[in-house]
């Protein structure tokens, strides 16, 4: 039979006891293999405990220096092995005394020939044992709570703790304090590019580089996806915070290596310094961040000090960020219509949809305002679907009334068109709009198409399987050869209008319009100009038989019941 190990360690002056004690211990519990250590001074259990750690530590507190040998044990022990008394007699005040130092239980000492002894010492080790196991899962939930699974740094709510306590510091001392905002430069496109497995191995690297550039008084913190920010304290002179954030801009700049091959990102650096730029906590984050903002306009690797005057363009972005953030879910973005008509017969043939915001202070906002921020927050994807599926909707709502000819033109972002998940939300939308697919028409534009041309190819080819047309935006600005043009499934060129606009008077407008219906008309493509605005316009593109045409000349982009009351009169 296997026998459950149990060591005690026996701490007493003279140790007479230890004979009688190991014989009555080991006679009456033989299914438990006990042995006892016995040490004379309360010093050598650190000795014991290196060697190897007992099950539980017996002192005798029948001598003079019973209870400063227990206080001295606690301390020696570290909370390694429970601590069970021994006491000479019933004594209720020496028995306090023992569990204010730090035993976990008493047994008197008349009491040894019963099991009260060994049932104490094992009682105490489980004990001992469930408390450990508690305070570990403790632990690790306060390591949870307050550190980044991913990166083990700090986290934002970690930071602010260290933030306020460090400004109480620096208040004190009157030393500076800097705060430095940090992320990475285009990581949503890296993350989308290389997955987000290899996203994260970069996330850990950079974190890891970050935290070797500071000393152990100071803090870096993952803040977001890619966002890390820093408290630098004890500052006497503001060219150590230039010295820390080029050695910072300098570490994340050197390559790295995943799966043997080297890879490089670049950072951008925002600083803000306690008392100058502010007092507050959450005003020097947000100062830091502002000086970000402008470090990433100047230039990649750079980093820039928190300006009040420089950065008050800053504070309006990021306020429209975060507004932006709730248009959506507070009614304020809709989706309005710019009619298409074939000149060449005179017919409405359908209409573009387009996003608007009407924010309810500012008003109307520019579209060339909102757009930039939206893609490069990512809330492109969310306010793509919304518009998507608002004119799919739309579009058969206006098939019930009796226009079942009419087609809609859905814009797509460069971040929608990476989405690999796009497919199944177009195709999503179609089945509960109940659109017929051949009735939707995706726009991309002829730069993001030339992005990577395979990728784009095997987009389109999900869309033409499921009979959705496909247009090429903005053609002529982009850089696209024939060779390419012709491999993908294009259905429509869209002219630019910075080609419209100079037409009939500019010859190389002229031009270069003229042998874009050209090109379309031989490659069996429509081709649709836009931003038509004035009658000569329109009659140079219909004399050169451009089919479809849309712009201001007809009408401005309107919401869904205007178009219906100027172009749309219910049939029967």
């Amino acid at each position: 039979m296997i026998k459950n190990k149990f060591t005690i360690v026996w701490l007493d002056d003279d140790g007479e006891s230890l004979g009688h004690i190991n014989k009555i211990l080991n006679e009456n519990y033989a299914n438990y293999n006990i042995k006892i250590v016995h040490i004379d001074e309360p010093e050598k259990i650190v000795m014991q405990l290196e060697k190897n750690v007992p099950e539980a530590i017996l002192v005798s507190l029948d001598s003079e220096h019973g209870i400063g040998n227990l206080q001295k044990l606690n301390k020696y022990a570290d909370d390694e092995s429970p601590i069970v008394v021994l006491t000479p007699e019933a004594d209720a005040e020496m028995a306090i005394s023992a569990l204010k130092y730090g035993a976990q239980d008493y047994v008197i000492k008349e009491h040894i020939a019963t099991d009260s002894l060994f049932r104490s010492l094992r009682y105490a080790h489980e004990i001992h044992q469930l408390t450990g196991k508690l305070k570990k899962n403790s632990n690790i939930q306060q390591h949870l709570i307050f550190y980044d699974q991913l990166t083990d740094l700090p986290n934002r709510q970690l930071f602010f703790d260290r933030l306020f306590q460090s400004l109480a510091l620096a208040k004190r001392t009157g030393n500076l304090l800097a705060v430095l905002y940090l992320d990475i430069n285009k990581f949503k496109l890296i993350n989308d590019a290389i997955g987000h497995r290899a996203g994260d191995m970069i996330l850990k690297n950079v974190a890891s580089r970050l935290n070797s550039c500071i000393r152990e008084s100071d803090t870096v913190a993952r803040m977001g996806s890619d966002e890390f920010a820093f408290i630098i304290t004890d500052i006497t002179d503001e060219k150590d915070i230039i010295h820390i954030a080029q050695k910072i801009i300098s570490n994340v700049a050197q390559p790295i290596v995943l799966s043997g091959n080297k890879d490089s990102v670049t950072a951008c650096l925002g600083i803000s310094v306690f008392p100058t730029d502010s007092e507050d906590a959450e005003i020097l984050v947000r100062n830091a961040e502002l000086a970000h903002q402008r470090a990433k306009v100047h230039a990649v690797n750079s980093f820039q000090f928190f300006n009040a005057r420089l950065d008050k363009k800053a504070v309006e972005r990021i306020e429209l960020e975060q507004n932006l953030r709730f248009a959506l879910a507070n009614g304020e973005l809709d989706v309005y219509y710019q009619p298409q008509f074939n000149i060449q017969q005179n017919k409405l043939v359908g209409f573009e949809a387009l996003m608007r915001w009407i924010h309810p202070q500012h008003g109307f906002i520019s579209p060339a305002t909102f757009i930039p921020i939206a893609e490069e927050t990512g809330l492109i994807i969310e306010l793509g679907k919304f518009v998507l599926n608002a004119a799919c909707k739309q579009m058969h709502s206006w098939h019930k009334s009796g226009y079942g000819d009419l087609r809609i033109a859905v814009n797509l972002s460069a971040r929608q068109f990476r989405d690999e998940s796009l497919p199944k939300i177009v195709k999503t939308v179609l089945r509960n709009t109940k659109l017929e697919p051949q009735f939707l028409e995706l726009e991309i534009t002829e730069s993001n198409a030339m992005d990577s041309v395979e990728h784009s190819i095997a987009m389109l080819s999900h869309f033409i399987d499921m009979n959705v047309r496909l247009s090429l935006d903005d053609f002529g600005t982009g850089y696209s050869s024939l060779s390419y043009l012709k491999r993908f499934p294009i259905h429509t060129l869209k002219i630019d209008r910075s080609f419209i606009r100079g037409i009939p008077e500019n010859k190389q407008d002229c031009s270069i319009t003229t042998a874009i219906i050209a090109l379309a008309k031989n490659m069996e493509m429509e081709v649709v100009a836009e931003g038509v605005e004035e009658k000569k316009q329109l009659d140079f593109l219909k004399r050169h038989d451009c089919e479809i045409v849309q712009g201001f000349y007809f009408s401005k982009p309107l919401p869904g019941r205007e178009i219906e009351a100027k172009f749309l009169q219910k049939k029967g």
